[in-house]
Parts: structure tokens; sequence; C-alpha cells
């Protein structure tokens, strides 16, 4: 059987579902409906948007997580400044902040010091955003902090450095005048030397060593004079009550003590230094008359006396003679 072919070509449009007619011819020679166009332009728009949507949200996420990078970084900043600058600021600035005015050259470097060490430090709130935006905020202010610490240890360190300096330029002056007083005043000379080395060389711990040598020598060498002269005047002292002795010693040996002796008529006095004699005689019967005489010499320079004889005539002395005549009686 023959094909039959229908020519369609004088057709009336076929009708849209909206009611109007399409008069679209598609390639076949067919006519499309006009509501396909439009159709299809919508479902291409929204495959469009679709693929925006999701393109949108690739980039979000990679710029989120690009802030979220930088945030960590600024905040690791701020970390490594604040912990250089806590060490400065607890360790050395907190050890010299305590000395006192009188161990540095210049007070007002203490004064600068403290002021250095009470200021505030910044609040660290670190990357708790989850935002972009925020996060941009978050890096920039931790940016802030970072820079915060690296000036303020910078000015630490420079209030530091002038209080150690004062302190070593005070302990230096103190040592000058130390060497320049101990000079002949030290049991050990080779200690004022170490000194005068340690003052050269700047070092104020073997300054502070060597001082400690010398204030010692000084005390060793002082003691060693104290000791010294006690023991002169000791001495001293000992040899004066030796020849007051000696001295007295030979005043007693010039000295013996002595009385009166009846020597025939008279009497004799010995044991005195010039001594003294005299004698007496007597002729006559029984009436007691008496002749003689007596004489005393020495003691008293320069002059005599004439001593009576005794009133018995030189008989001796009876029962009835007197007691208080001054005279020894047999």
């Amino acid at each position: 059987m023959s094909e039959i072919k229908h020519d369609v070509s004088g057709l009336p449009p076929v009708p849209l579902p909206d009611g109007t007619q399409s008069d679209t011819i598609g390639a076949t020679g067919r006519r499309r409906p006009k509501w396909l166009l439009p159709l299809a332009g919508a479902g291409l728009a929204v495959l469009l948007v679709a693929g925006g949507l999701g393109g949108y949200t690739v980039w979000s996420n990679h710029e989120l997580a690009v802030a979220k990078t930088a945030c960590a970084e600024a905040s690791d900043r701020v970390r490594v400044a604040a912990n250089r600058y806590n060490t400065l600021l607890d360790g050395e600035a907190a050890g010299l902040a305590k000395v006192k005015t009188s161990q540095v050259k210049d007070a007002k470097t203490i004064g600068t010091l403290v002021d250095r060490i009470n200021e505030k430090t910044p609040d660290y709130e670190g990357c708790v955003a989850d935002r972009k935006p925020d996060l941009d905020a978050a890096a920039a202010k931790l940016d802030k902090q970072a820079d915060w610490y690296g000036k303020h240890t910078k000015s630490l360190k420079t209030a530091v450095k002038a209080v150690r300096d004062s302190k070593l330029a005070k302990t230096i002056d103190t040592a000058n005048t130390l060497l320049k007083d101990s000079d002949g005043k030290v049991a050990d000379g080779k200690t004022r030397d170490e000194l005068a080395k340690a003052i050269r060389a700047k070092d104020e711990t073997a300054i502070a060593t060597a001082s400690r040598k010398v204030t010692d020598s000084i005390d060793a060498k002082r003691k060693a004079d104290e000791d010294a002269r006690a023991k002169a005047e000791a001495e001293a002292q000992a040899a004066a009550q030796a020849a007051a002795a000696q001295q007295a010693a030979q005043a007693s040996q010039s000295y013996s003590g002595g009385g009166y002796s009846y020597t025939g008529g008279g009497y004799a006095n010995s044991g005195y230094s010039g001594g003294y004699s005299g004698g007496y005689s007597s002729s006559g019967g029984s009436t007691g008359g008496y002749t003689g005489g007596g004489t005393s010499s020495g003691g008293n320079t320069g002059s005599s006396a004439t001593i009576a004889p005794p009133i018995s005539g030189g008989h001796g002395c009876s029962s009835n003679c007197g007691t208080d005549d001054g005279w020894y009686h047999h």
C-alpha cells in the first residue's frame, strides 16, 4: 500500500491552553505553541537562579573561612605580644619597681617605671563571631591590641633600663666613695684592688661583692687596732704598777725599827738613821747628888737639846720612882 501523506499546511493553528493560537512553525514545518517559549525561559531562569544561589553560597563560605583565618592570625599576634609584655612586666620591671629612691641616682626613674607598670592592658575578646563582618571587626580590634602591646613593651623596656642605669650609677658612686675612704684602713689591700677593678668594669654584681670584702677588711683592721691599743694600755698599766711596787719596797728597806738601851751609866738610842747617844755619870754620897749630862744628835738637823739625868742620881730607881717621866726604868 502506498503511504498516504497529509498536507496540513492549510489547516488552522492549534489553540494554546490560554485560548490563543500558535503560529510558530518548528524545524519540521509544524507550528509550536506560543506558551512553550515562556515556559522554557522560566525554567532557564530558575536554573540560573539556582546556580547563582549555589555559587554565592560557595563564595560566601569561602569568604567566611578567610575571615576566620585572618582573625585567628590576629589573635596569635596578640597572644605573642601580650606574653612578651607580661614577661617583662612580671619579671625585671616588678623587681626594679621595689628599688628604693635612695638606691638610684635619679629618683624620677622609679616614678616613671611605676606609671608604666600601672597602665591598663586591653581586654582580649578573641574570635567568637560567626559572620564575616563580625570576624573582620574582631580581627581589626585584635590588630590594634597587638600594636598596643608592642608599643607599651617598648616604653616599659625604656623605663626599666632607666632605673637599671640609675641604680648602677648610684652603686658606682658609693663604691668610689668607699674606695677613697678605705685607703690605709683595710687589713688586706687586695680587697681595694678588686673593688677598683669592678668599678672600671661597671659590673654591679662584682662591685657589691668587692664592697663587702672591703668593708669586712676595714672591720678586721679596726678590731686589730683596738686589740693592739688595749694590749699596749694593759702593758703600760702593768709596768706602772710594777714600778710603784718597786719604789715601795725600796722605801721599806731604808727603815728599821729600834728603841733605847741602857749601857752603864746612860742610855743609847739605836735603830734610827742619825742615831742618838748619850751618857751620864754620877759621884757623891748617899745624898743622891750627881753630875753629868747628855746630848742628843741626829734626827733633826741643826738642833741639839740637853737631856736631864735620871732623878735617881744614877743609882737606879726604887719603887718610889715616878713612872710618868718618859724614861725606861730598871
